[in-house]
């Protein structure tokens, strides 16, 4: 219950994946639309076929690509090369 109220009201940036059998897609639909309803705005990535926790193991690029997209968002990025990250 604690997840589902996220008291941070920071904006989030879910990973999931509708092949992860420890928490489901569903599930994780539920988190976000109760974190949004309390004012958290909350971004989700949908991966076909990653098992939990496993995103950036099987897709890398789009992984790094939607967290790069996110941080963007939130004005939090400098050169990619000065993180250590290169496309």
């Amino acid at each position: 219950q604690l997840f589902h109220t996220n008291t941070l009201h920071k904006p989030a940036l879910m990973f999931v994946s509708k092949a992860d059998t420890v928490s489901s897609l569903t599930s994780n639909l539920r988190v976000k639309e109760s974190w949004d309803s309390l004012g958290t705005k909350t971004y989700i990535k949908i991966f076909e076929k990653s098992p939990h926790v496993e995103h950036y193991r099987k897709y890398p690029k789009e992984y790094t690509a939607e967290l790069y997209a996110f941080l963007n968002k939130l004005n939090l990025t400098q050169k990619e090369k000065k993180v250590g990250v290169q496309f």
